[in-house]
């Protein structure tokens, strides 16, 4: 079983590499959030972002991967028919997880953006946006606010 959010996503190329925005905006947190804890769970097999009318970007498959090796990094990724099939490491999907769980109990997220470059045939770069941030911060502080220091 999967499931499918719509959402806004665009794709463009940046200095030779694939950049793959996705914004998640406040009100759709909470559904995002729930379906994030069903893939985690294994409720799902896997959850399937629609771009949204208009935003013109790939159709995005996410998966958990129980079994990603710590040397292929946070997250793999291939095209298949015509879409973006993500499979996220358990640890990255717990980030994610606790990160959009985080704003929704906030009602505003640390950062605009987690940045997730995703190892493909190509380099890709993953952008997950949100439209309620706190004001922005130097990159060392949001290092330190989001453990990654």
């Amino acid at each position: 079983m999967s499931t499918t959010l719509s959402l806004p996503i665009r794709e463009r190329e940046v200095d030779s590499e694939r950049v793959i925005r996705v914004m998640i905006a406040a009100e759709m947190i909470p559904d995002f959030c729930l379906n994030l804890v069903l893939l985690e769970r294994d409720l799902v097999r896997s959850v399937l972002l629609s771009p949204s009318e208009g935003t013109g970007g790939p159709r995005i498959e996410l998966h958990k991967a129980d079994d990603l090796e710590e040397g292929l990094g946070r997250a793999i990724a291939q095209r298949s028919n015509g879409k973006l099939v993500v499979a996220l490491s358990v640890r990255e999907l717990g980030a994610w997880l606790a990160f959009f769980l985080r704003a929704y109990r906030d009602g505003e997220a640390e950062v605009d953006h987690l940045d997730i470059d995703i190892r493909e045939a190509s380099r890709v770069s993953l952008v997950l946006e949100t439209d309620r941030a706190r004001d922005p911060v130097s990159a060392e502080e949001a290092r330190r606010i989001l453990g990654m220091d």
